[in-house]
């Protein structure tokens, strides 16, 4: 997995969100589009695309590309409240 998968990866995990539940908010087809972004199998990889994931998350398409490398453990703890709150 390269850095952008395992970033997506992360991201999702730590926002405690399934695969299935990402492939539903971001309007994908199913569970397993995300797993193929996730292993970056997925040939439709573009800049939109990745800011959906980035929107999501609440990170930005940089860090999501490896060009930043800090994203703190309480934004992702604020964006948990966030989502539970949808």
């Amino acid at each position: 997995m390269d850095k952008i998968g395992e970033r997506l990866k992360q991201c999702r995990k730590s926002c405690g969100l399934t695969q299935e539940e990402v492939a539903k908010r971001l309007g994908l087809n199913s569970r397993s589009s995300v797993c193929d972004y996730e292993k970056r199998t997925y040939k439709d990889m573009t800049v939109p695309n990745l800011q959906r994931f980035a929107d999501l998350y609440g990170v930005s398409v940089a860090y999501l590309l490896g060009w930043e490398e800090e994203t703190s453990l309480n934004h992702y703890q604020e964006k948990v409240i966030e989502l539970m709150s949808e």
